[in-house]
């Protein structure tokens, strides 16, 4: 619970200065700040997409041992 409310503080706080934060990188980092985000995103999303993909497919090959 500690750490939900940490997570929760930190977004909240890094929302509230998002205007002076882009204001002092300017509309170029800005964007490359939005460019790195969507990537580690992606990463992510392909990441889980390949986890269960890769786990689904061990299951469905998993070969049952033949009745004696």
């Amino acid at each position: 619970m500690l750490g939900m409310a940490l997570v929760c503080t930190v977004v909240a706080v890094c929302y509230s200065n998002a205007g002076r934060v882009v204001k002092w990188m300017g509309p170029t980092g800005a964007d490359i700040v939005v460019r790195l985000s969507a990537f580690i995103l992606l990463a992510i999303g392909v990441q889980i997409v390949w986890n269960g993909f890769s786990t689904a497919l061990g299951l469905l090959l998993k070969t049952t041992p033949a009745p004696s």
